[in-house]
């Protein structure tokens, strides 16, 4: 179970940086109005994904270097912070945290940036609706598409050929209260040294 909800940490994350990235390079587009959402460094995202079958539903705040998910499957949930140079995960029906070395979960964010290009603009089905969208190739071959519901991003669809993954995006904004970022107190406390 843990493996499984870092991996779709880790895959929702990704597409969140991949976001940021993309979007630096559509100076001009629609996407470059949402650039500067993610380049502040502080933004709230609430949105859901299908993941193997599993629908996911996740809520990520940013705010400088800290970082909190909550993701919730199959009836679990499980938050995860990024702080003071530590993963925390937390489970809450547990009363349970296991802390372990950021690096350990940070591997997604080292991305080639220099190979993003805008390769095309169109209309396309996306979760039950026809939405425009813009699209982004990275340097591997794998495509981004960021979807638009007027002057709102509804969501972003990752494709490297083999499977394709849809992140709906219900909530966007900059309200990141300092309190999702607390760790709780009188959890059991496992500290391990990686993942």
């Amino acid at each position: 179970m843990f493996k499984e909800m870092k991996k779709i940490v880790m895959v929702f994350v990704l597409g969140i940086v991949m976001a940021g990235f993309a979007f630096g390079q559509a100076a001009g587009s629609r996407s470059a109005s949402f650039m500067k959402i993610f380049e502040s460094g502080t933004y709230h995202m609430k949105a859901k994904m299908n993941n193997d079958g599993v629908e996911v539903s996740m809520e990520v705040f940013v705010k400088g270097n800290n970082l909190s998910c909550i993701t919730s499957a199959e009836g679990e949930t499980v938050r995860v912070i990024f702080k003071d140079n530590k993963t925390h995960m937390i489970m809450e029906s547990q009363k349970m945290i296991i802390v372990m070395p950021a690096s350990d979960m940070t591997e997604f964010g080292k991305i080639e940036t220099s190979g993003l290009s805008f390769t095309a603009a169109g209309t396309a089905n996306f979760d039950g609706r026809n939405l425009p969208y813009e699209e982004f190739k990275g340097p591997d071959g794998e495509k981004t598409q960021y979807f638009f519901d007027g002057n709102r991003l509804a969501g972003i669809r990752e494709s490297d050929g083999s499977e394709t993954s849809d992140i709906v995006i219900s909530e966007l904004n900059q309200n990141v209260p300092d309190s999702v970022f607390n760790i709780p107190a009188g959890y059991t406390v496992l500290e391990m040294p990686s993942f």
